[in-house]
């Protein structure tokens, strides 16, 4: 919305290439960026081509970078033609923030301020790094899984606009949602006219606008998003037309099963239809023509799905091990994502998948090329990639997905296969971080601290 306010008074443009904004930091030149030219409007919707940003919190007993030094400190690049596909990235949000602060003279947040927050009233939303001592009791602190507290508390980072070090209140960011649905009908322009408004919730890569999510279900259409960071996980989520919507805050890294939960018992009191309770009956499967691995393009991720002792089960979003349950020959139900599963095929016979749950719809596509990973087969399976070295090695993005295949083995399968497959990515992919990490990671599990000393050295 800043950003788009910024567009309406004429400052930025949303189709014009950002190098003619950006002062503080270039953006790194490779035979992509070189070739074609990356905007707002790319930045916004996830499909400038970045690849994303795995750094982890920052220790405040150290001096936090400024977000150029730290742009400047990582590698990050343009991996795809923009425009070519969605990829949620970071990234594209910490570029947006550091245009501003270029473009205005001023610290986002003081424009953030200026172009939302007080238009709005939203007196309870501020941008804290450290949080100042007035706040500290006010304020919800993150927590594990387990329950326990995190060390510090809360995340520190060197950037606002991917939505961290941001701390608010639900009555706050509902107001936000309120004016945004006022703004679609031309019933205000506190912020933006209705015609961007009207930009910004069109579906510009899948189910995604420029900075927010629109979901269509049938002849309903939902709006919102979700943040999740350390320990936080939040979402706001709206009923468009009908001015009903809700706002979960989490302090917890369970927070995404909570608030799934509430917002359908919202649903549930308040009788919207599309995301209320139901009872799911299990039926029928058509399961073994379905097993494999199929690519999550939007998120860089494998989901491999597979059977054993006559159940069925998934390794997705980082978790491996999750069981399946057939609610027809075709679709099955998860616990842990309370989502859907549904299973395709094309006309050319091509199978893919695509995932459902509140505010989630994400199509994938049948990958053999590493079913042998996880099951009988691996040395053929691993043969079979080294083989395409080549291949691999022109499509920057598959490291992503090297990384998230490796901690599937490392977690839920075999170590040293974990290990053998990082060695074959770091190969493939010799200069990439996180790659390095995961070989480190691996090398270090397996009690070999030497060799993994080297490679976490590489990921600096």
């Amino acid at each position: 919305l800043t950003v788009l306010s910024l567009v309406n008074k004429g400052v930025l443009n949303l189709d014009k290439d950002i190098r003619t904004y950006l002062k503080s930091w270039k953006l790194p030149v490779n035979n992509i960026s070189i070739k074609y030219k990356v905007n707002l409007r790319h930045l916004l919707s996830h499909t400038s081509g970045f690849n994303d940003d795995y750094s982890a919190p920052f220790s405040r007993k150290k001096e936090l970078p400024s977000l150029s030094e730290h742009l400047r400190n990582s590698r990050f690049s343009v991996f795809r033609t923009p425009g070519e596909a969605y990829f949620y990235s970071g990234v594209n949000y910490m570029v947006i923030e550091q245009i501003i602060e270029d473009v205005t003279g001023q610290a986002y947040s003081v424009v953030a301020a200026k172009e939302v927050l007080k238009p709005l009233g939203m007196k309870h939303t501020h941008f804290y790094r450290i949080l100042p001592k007035k706040m500290l009791r006010r304020s919800a602190f993150a927590h594990r899984k387990d329950g326990r507290i995190y060390p510090d508390y809360y995340p520190v980072y060197p950037a606002f606009a991917p939505g961290t070090c941001n701390w608010s209140t639900a009555e706050d960011l509902a107001k936000l949602y309120l004016e945004l649905e006022r703004s679609f009908y031309g019933k205000s322009n506190k912020i933006i006219p209705q015609s961007l408004t009207r930009t910004m919730i069109h579906n510009h890569s899948g189910a995604y606008g420029l900075g927010i999510k629109r979901i269509v279900q049938g002849k309903h259409v939902f709006i919102g998003h979700s943040g999740d960071f350390y320990g936080f996980h939040a979402c706001i989520y709206g009923y468009l037309g009908q001015g009903k919507g809700v706002v979960v805050l989490t302090n917890g890294d369970n927070g995404v099963k909570l608030y799934n939960e509430i917002i359908r018992s919202v649903a549930h009191v308040y009788r919207w239809s599309g995301c209320r309770p139901e009872i799911i009956r299990g039926g029928a499967a058509n399961f073994k023509s379905l097993t494999g691995c199929y690519l999550l393009d939007a998120k860089r991720d494998i989901i491999n799905i597979y059977q054993k002792n006559n159940y069925y089960f998934a390794d997705l979003f980082g978790m491996t091990g999750r069981r399946l349950h057939p609610v027809s020959a075709d679709v099955f139900y998860n616990h842990d994502i309370d989502g859907f599963l549904k299973f395709n095929t094309d006309s050319i016979g091509k199978k893919n998948i695509i995932i459902t749950r509140i505010g989630v719809m994400l199509p994938g596509n049948r990958q053999s090329d590493f079913d042998g990973l996880f099951h009988s087969g691996f040395d053929m399976t691993l043969n079979g990639i080294k083989k395409k070295t080549t291949e691999y090695r022109s499509m920057p993005y598959y490291e992503t997905i090297f990384f998230n295949i490796g901690y599937y083995l490392l977690e839920g399968y075999s170590l040293d296969h974990a290990c053998r497959f990082f060695r074959l990515a770091v190969r493939i992919y010799p200069g990439s971080s996180y790659l390095n990490y995961g070989l480190g990671d691996a090398l270090l599990k397996n009690g070999e601290p030497a060799k993994a000393r080297t490679f976490f050295y590489q990921a600096k």
